[in-house]
């Protein structure tokens, strides 16, 4: 599963938990990690000892009494709510919320669990700390002060992947029969440091569809010199939509921006496009709700237009399913009432192209925001279209503000265009603990724009829409959202047209219904109701589509075998067509790629029979071959490491270095499936791109306790097309231990907050450690050589103390230290002078 921070940090993609009946268990050393948590879990002993994100917030953890220590006070707990099993401690989910103060929401068909705290975690300061820099030109700080930062090389060609899926096929219709291939490819690659990513796709030795898109972006703003822009994009790419105006515009041209690359352009609504290709389906959800499905029989594109967002966090889940039970997803989170433009900051966008349809109209589009305060920012923009083929060209220009109060959030729009006419636009939204409020109201005075387009004999003046979004998941698996647009005409008339959805669970079934009725000529209603049920490697779907009766209902099995093995059956009826078609489907997932069959066919005497293989392969610049992989790899980074021991510690690969096999990478403090091979190599495929990603070694995974990584890690930004090339020199390094204690009469007692010093034969200090409360000290990380351990005796807690011996010498060779262990013993000089 993903744990996920409510303000849609990741801290996780890979948590294994555990349902007994109602009751959920979560492995605690993982959910400590993901937190970032410092608590040490020991399963053999059955205890877990540290602190809750402050020094002060002591806990610990006792299995053997039932009890957790916490708030400096014992607190007893069930002990069947807390099981030891396979080296790991798995605690009843109640309790960790208890424990820590948080808040645990686990969707087990999302595979998601959401994190609410009224604190933040290291991982959310972290994302904190990388917005923060957007405002500024230095990274002073950014990144943890032992991690390299690793800015990838600008080659004139980069390494490059690609995706390709081929496609065979034999099918007869009503007025043929025929046989055919299909292939569609995907590759990206950097050329000259920009990303290059072009896509064919056709039929036989015909390329129907293609595009090709060139692009740089840097999060932090760092491209072209003064103007700190963030994204140059050329080609094929999308026109940013405006309120009044547009909706987001395929087009083939030139769009700079310093945006930041998450910020939508509109915070109303919202556009989803990309590259569907043939026979994929894509679903869209909302906070949970199904918004629309969409399916491509040929390679297309998929396309969710004016997506309503509401006040507060917008969790977007865009889930993709391939044609032989590939299954990925994208998460976008917006959250409406955070100011898109912080306090005395500026954005800027500009960008014009031919659009991709069969107008050829030229078109660009300028924008500028500014942030007055934390509350209120405001922005200008521009707009222009020229149609060839009219040999006409019109203008637009907008005013925006938007602003928060409260709990209410609001925008103010002011939209004009060349044939003088003019649109305003006002709308609020507000939530009241379970549900989000929201209304809009348009008003235009002979206005026509290509968002806003009447037709020849009557024109828009007013547009009304109430919206709301309800949650009852604190007591009943239950979300909805409903909207309400109604259209006032010139002429007097209305229509109306009211949007529902629906998103409940019984028990292990899930539920999705959409509802829309409009009120033209007559009352028309439209709707789908789909329904989920999983049940261990079973799924039960079943889709209905209904008007003023059924029109089809098309049920489906899938069946996984494995994670390798999987079968789909499913029967479509329509009920207008009285047609009925049967599909069978058995996919196999190999290590390097993904086979299919699947065979069709229907009670008019259609059929179709197909074979589908997919692929994707990544260039390994090490070995100048292929990384091959079943998952698409082109819209991910990629980084190629090397673990050896350094035994020159001159932290350069040689001749008398020893790769290190078998040792475990990790990807932002997570692990990863990805290990070094026989020459010390490793490549992590998938990584996210255009975000900071720190890339590290699993310590545990080392096959020497005293190894250690002369680098802790590496910070990175990934890029598509772009293998970045990592070398982890690993060098034997000793550690030291013991007690500094003082003799009283009952005993020895140790002394607490002693400066312990390790220094080198010149007398410069190299390591030290404070003393704990019983006087046990702990140095690691040392390189082999010759050193001095000694007390730092300027401290007045040593002023009246007499050590039998004050220094040790320490000698640590190659192969580590032979002896490890040295105590400070020491009497008190009054005592001793008696």
């Amino acid at each position: 599963m993903t744990v996920s921070f409510e303000d849609g940090t990741l801290a996780t993609d890979g948590l294994d938990i555990y349902q007994a009946g109602t009751d959920w268990f979560i492995p605690l050393t993982a959910m400590v990690e993901a937190l970032g948590i410092a608590i040490t879990v020991s399963p053999m002993l059955g205890q877990a000892d540290g602190f809750y994100l402050d020094e002060s917030n002591l806990f610990s953890l006792d299995k053997n009494s039932c009890t957790a220590t916490f708030a400096k006070e014992p607190h007893p707990f069930d002990c069947k709510q807390v099981v030891t099993f396979d080296d790991e401690i798995y605690v009843h989910a109640k309790l960790l919320e208890k424990w820590f103060s948080i808040q645990i929401k686990i969707n087990s068909f999302t595979s998601a669990i959401i994190v609410g705290s009224d604190q933040k975690f290291p991982k959310q300061l972290r994302r904190d700390r990388d917005n923060k820099y957007d405002s500024v030109s230095s990274r002073e700080n950014q990144a943890p002060t032992d991690y390299d930062e690793t800015p990838l090389e600008n080659k004139s060609v980069g390494d490059g992947s690609f995706d390709q899926q081929l496609t065979l096929g034999q099918q007869k219709t009503l007025l043929q029969e025929e046989s055919y291939f299909r292939h569609d490819t995907i590759a990206t690659i950097e050329v000259l440091g920009f990303e290059t990513k072009g896509f064919m796709g056709g039929e036989n030795d015909i390329i129907s569809e293609s595009s090709l898109s060139i692009s740089k972006k840097d999060p932090h703003a760092r491209l072209l010199g003064a103007f700190k822009a963030r994204s140059i994009e050329m080609l094929d790419l999308t026109l940013p939509s405006l309120p009044l105006i547009t909706s987001s515009i395929r087009a083939q041209g030139l769009l700079i921006s310093n945006f930041p690359l998450t910020q939508p352009s509109s915070y109303s609504t919202r556009d989803f496009r990309g590259p569907l290709p043939s026979n994929w389906e894509v679903e869209l959800y909302q906070n949970d709700i199904l918004i629309g499905r969409r399916k491509a029989s040929t390679a297309s594109e998929y396309e969710f237009k004016e997506v309503t967002l509401y006040f507060g966090l917008n969790r977007f889940r865009i889930v993709f399913y391939g044609p032989q039970g590939q299954r990925k997803e994208n998460i976008e989170v917006v959250n409406v009432g955070q100011q898109s433009t912080r306090p005395a900051e500026s954005y800027y966008r500009f960008g014009s192209g031919v659009e991709v349809d069969k107008s050829n109209a030229v078109t660009s589009v300028a924008q500028y925001k500014h942030g007055f305060s934390s509350n209120l920012n405001a922005g200008v923009s521009f707009f222009q279209k020229s149609d060839p083929k009219t040999s006409t060209e019109k203008n637009y220009g907008l005013i925006d503000l938007s602003g928060s109060f409260s709990r209410f959030f609001g925008t103010l729009n002011f939209a004009g265009n060349s044939d003088s006419g003019s649109a305003v636009e006002a709308t609020v939204q507000a939530p009241f603990d379970i549900f989000v409020f929201g209304a809009s109201h348009a008003s235009l005075d002979h206005f026509q724009s290509p968002l806003y387009n009447p037709s020849d004999n009557r024109y828009l003046t007013q547009i009304n829409k109430v919206n709301g979004n309800l949650s009852l998941y604190s007591f009943l698996p239950v979300r909805l959202d409903a909207e309400l647009l109604q259209n006032t005409y010139d002429d007097g008339t209305q229509t109306d047209q009211i949007n529902q959805r629906t998103s409940w669970q019984i028990r292990n079934t899930y539920w999705f219904n959409s509802l829309s009725q409009y009120s033209q000529d007559e009352d028309r209603i439209m709707g789908q109701l789909l329904t989920i049920f999983p049940l261990e490697r079973y799924e039960l779907r079943t889709l209905s589509e209904y008007e003023s009766h059924l029109n089809t209902f098309t049920p489906s099995l899938e069946y996984r075998v494995s994670d390798k093995y999987s079968y789909e059956l499913e029967i479509m009826h329509d009920f207008n067509l009285h047609l009925t078609r049967y599909s069978g489907t058995f996919n196999r997932l190999f290590q390097h790629a993904t086979l299919s069959a699947e065979l069709t066919s229907d009670t008019q005497g259609n059929y179709r029979a197909i074979g589908i293989i997919s692929y994707s392969g990544t260039h390994n610049p090490r070995r100048n071959d292929f990384k091959w992989s079943p998952r698409s790899q082109t819209s991910y980074g990629a980084a190629s490491a090397r673990v050896f021991l350094d035994n020159d510690y001159n932290g350069l690969f040689g001749e008398g270095d020893t790769p290190l096999k078998g040792v475990s990478l990790r990807v932002n403090q997570n692990d990863v499936n990805s290990e070094t091979d026989e020459n010390g190599e490793a490549i992590i495929l998938g990584l996210p791109v255009h975000q900071d990603t720190d890339i590290s070694l699993a310590l545990k995974s080392l096959p020497d306790p005293f190894y250690r990584p002369s680098k802790k890690g590496f910070r990175l930004i990934p890029r598509p097309g772009q293998v970045c090339k990592l070398e982890f020199p690993i060098t034997m390094q000793s550690e030291v231990d013991g007690m500094v204690q003082v003799e009283k009469t009952n005993g020895l007692r140790g002394l607490r907050n002693i400066t312990v010093q390790l220094k080198d034969m010149d007398g410069t200090i190299v390591a030290f450690a404070k003393t704990e409360s019983d006087g046990f000290y702990f140095i690691e990380g040392i390189l082999p050589g010759d050193y001095i351990l000694t007390l730092d005796f300027t401290q007045p807690e040593l002023k009246d103390l007499e050590f039998i011996q004050i220094t040790y010498p320490v000698h640590v060779t190659k192969t580590g230290l032979v002896e490890s262990t040295f105590d400070f013993r020491a009497s008190n000089k009054r005592s001793t002078q008696r």
